[in-house]
């Protein structure tokens, strides 16, 4: 999704400077923050932070369209 949505890869140089991507919505200002907070949780270091199975991600980006 960060790739798809920024043209980046998550882990470049030009994208992360500390190792960790940055947020959506640093380089793409009009990203809702909802949308942001699914791509930063799906991009998270340790897997405990990050959603359990697709299921639990696809719970979570339902509720952005209602």
């Amino acid at each position: 999704m960060f790739h798809a949505m920024s043209g980046l890869h998550p882990r470049s140089p030009e994208a992360a400077a500390n190792g960790a991507p940055p947020a959506l919505r640093k380089l793409m200002p009009e990203v809702p923050d909802s949308l942001d907070e699914i791509v930063t949780r799906c991009l998270a270091e340790k897997p405990e932070e990050r959603f359990a199975n697709v299921a639990e991600l696809y719970a979570v980006a339902s509720e952005l369209r209602d």
